[in-house]
C-alpha cells in the first residue's frame, strides 16, 4: 500500500508541473538568455513531426503506449520494486 501511495504521489506531482508549465508558456512566458532561451513551440507530430499524418489519432496510440508502459511495470513488479521511478516514468 505504501508504494502505491508513493507511485501515485510521483505520478499526479510530475503530471501537475508539467500541466502549469504548459499553462506558464501558453499564457505568454518567455525567457531569452545565452545559450539556452525558453520559447513557446508547437510541434504536430512526435520527435520533429514523425507521425504527423496520423493527427488527433496520435494521442490515443500515446495513451495506449502509456498504459501498456504501466501494465507492463505492474506484471514485472517494478512498481513495488521502484514506485517514485516508475510514477515519474508514466506521469
Amino acid at each position: 500500500m505504501k508504494n502505491l501511495i508513493l507511485f501515485l504521489i510521483a505520478l499526479v506531482s510530475v503530471f501537475v508541473i508539467d500541466q502549469y508549465i504548459k499553462l506558464i508558456f501558453i499564457d505568454g512566458f518567455r525567457y531569452e538568455g545565452n545559450p539556452i532561451s525558453l520559447i513557446l513551440v508547437y510541434n504536430k507530430g512526435v520527435a520533429f513531426s514523425i507521425f504527423s499524418f496520423l493527427k488527433e489519432y496520435l494521442k490515443y496510440i500515446q495513451l495506449v503506449l502509456i498504459v501498456g508502459v504501466g501494465f507492463f511495470l505492474y506484471r514485472e513488479k517494478l512498481l513495488k520494486l521502484h514506485p517514485i521511478i516508475s510514477g515519474i516514468l508514466i506521469g
